[in-house]
Parts: structure tokens; sequence; C-alpha cells
């Protein structure tokens, strides 16, 4: 089977004894990353492929964390039975997840969601960019501006109340806590608050170049991210398709000419815009309507419930 879909075991037809010794975890995980993309990629490709597709965390470090890096994947160590077991249940999770829907004949990646494209060319377009522009996300830094410092400060734990009232360094805690504090009372960490935040700003920098025609009509992430028209629709659709890329189960609610994305970061949900917690189980307004589901497959009712979507 290896050699008819070429998969890079160190055995072969020619070298059968090399199938009887231990194989190690790099080795794995190059055969099953090559596997589901079809072609041979390199060791570190395949890590990330673990990574991402959840298969594996790789080994904690000192500190009991997993930093999910190329070293701590412990490429060179033995596989054994206990990991090909949970490594291919986890597989099979993320295939069972991640398949692949059509909607309105649109062949869609993430969810049920189309971000509001016409068609399958749109819908290509729009994700090639979100894609490309994910790569650079990790360059980014996470906040800008003249109080950017005061946002690491209360990350690391400084607080306003350790300033003079109306000083400069008061102001800027105090603008932080504004902008952080719903994410660290519900204990996000810095690192995926980094993340986040540089995911929105890059998000945010496609929606700002861009004109409002003030018609109603914008109402996809492609008259954004192409046509460079937009209005609050088509700038929800921009934000869920790049945090859909990103992991995240996501929605856009919407009522009185307005729409909003949502985010949903552990067990709870943040208006992706502000990154301010939002109460779900409250109603919505009388006009409020759900313009697109949660990418998960639950399904979110006007009353503010959710019906969880079926395994």
């Amino acid at each position: 089977m290896a050699e008819k879909y070429k998969l890079p075991t160190k055995a072969n037809f020619k070298n059968r004894a090399d199938a009887y010794k231990p194989i190690s975890r790099g080795t794995m995980a190059r055969i099953l990353a090559s596997a589901h993309y079809k072609k041979v990629v390199t060791e570190k490709d395949a890590v990330k492929f673990m990574y991402d597709a959840k298969i594996t965390n790789g080994y904690p470090d000192k500190n009991g964390k997993y930093p999910k890096t190329y070293e701590s994947f412990e490429v060179k160590e033995n596989l054994l039975r206990a990991h090909i077991v949970v490594f291919l249940k986890n597989y099979d999770t993320y295939l069972q997840n991640n398949k692949k829907q059509v909607v309105n004949g649109i062949t869609v990646d993430y969810g049920r969601h189309t971000y509001g494209v016409k068609n399958q060319a749109e819908y290509n377009k729009v994700m090639e960019i979100v894609r490309n522009e994910l790569k650079r996300v990790d360059k980014e830094p996470w906040v800008g501006g003249r109080f950017a410092k005061y946002y690491d400060m209360y990350l690391n734990g400084d607080r306003k109340e350790n300033y003079k009232v109306g000083s400069l360094d008061y102001r800027g805690m105090f603008q932080a806590e504004q902008a952080l504090k719903d994410l660290v009372d519900k204990k996000v960490s810095k690192e995926e608050i980094k993340k986040i935040y540089k995911v929105r700003m890059v998000a945010a920098g496609w929606i700002g170049n861009t004109s409002d025609p003030r018609t109603g009509k914008p109402e996809s992430a492609y008259d954004a991210l192409v046509n460079k028209v937009s209005d609050c629709d088509s700038d929800a659709q921009v934000y869920s398709a790049f945090f859909d890329a990103l992991g995240y189960n996501t929605m856009i609610l919407a009522g009185n000419h307005h729409a909003d994305a949502f985010i949903q970061i552990k067990d709870n949900w943040y208006e992706i815009k502000s990154l301010r917690l939002v109460d779900m189980t409250k109603p919505l307004s009388k006009d409020g309507y759900v313009l697109v589901q949660p990418t998960n497959g639950d399904i979110y009712n006007k009353d503010g419930t959710f019906i969880k979507a079926k395994k």
C-alpha cells in the first residue's frame, strides 16, 4: 500500500529488514501527512499538520505546557503502540469534523459558511487571500499606537490602580483594561490573546481599505476583499472567514440594519470588533436574527438557546 501511494516509509520491497525495526514519531508523521495531502511532505510540515489537525500536542515542557514546536514533537523518539492508536483516533475525528459541505452549489471548507459569495470562484479567491494573509500574521505586532506597551503590561499583571489618576500611565492602563479585561478575566492565555489580536488587525486592515457605497448592497467577503466595497454585512463575513480559517467557531448576528461577527473562545462568545464578552443566553431583540449560524454546526435560536449539532 505504501508503495502504491508513494508514502515515505523506511522499508520497501528491496529493503524488508527495516520493516521490522522501530519507527520514529517523525517518520510516522510524514507517512500520515503525506497520505492526507496525497504528496510527500517534509518532516517539519508533517509535524505542523499533526498540531493543526489536533492529532497530538507533542511533549510538554518543564512547566507542563505544550509549546507545540518541531522540537517538542520529538521526531526521533520511537513510536509506541499507544501513540499510533491515539493518533489514528484523533485523525479520524479530524476527518469527521472537517468534511467539506456543498452549500448553494459552493464547496466550503468551514461548516456551512460561504461568506456571502455568489459562486465557487469567488469563494476560492476569498480563501486564497485569507490563507495568504494568515501566513504573515506571526510577523505582525499584536498592538500599535502610543499605548501599545500598556497592553503588554496589563497582560503581565499590571493595573491602572498602580498609577496616579489622570496620568499618562493611568490612561494607558485604563485603555488596555477596556480592551483586554474580558479575555483576561476568562483566563484566555497571553499567547492566544496576541494571536487573536493579530488576526483581527490583519482582517481590519483589509476592511479599512474599502469604501462604503451607502447602498447596503455589499454583503460578501468577496465584495470587501476583491471589489473593495463594504458595509457591516461584508465586514462581518471577512472577520468570520479569517477566524474560521484559524480554527475558531464564528457566527454572524444581525438586526436593525446592522450585522456583527462573533467568535467563540473556549466556552465564551465575544464580538470580534471589540472582543467584548457577549451573553449569548440573552434573547435577541425583536428585529434581531441569525445571519450566519455557528461554524461547528450548532443552531443558535432567537431565544438565546443553542441546539447542539449531531456528531
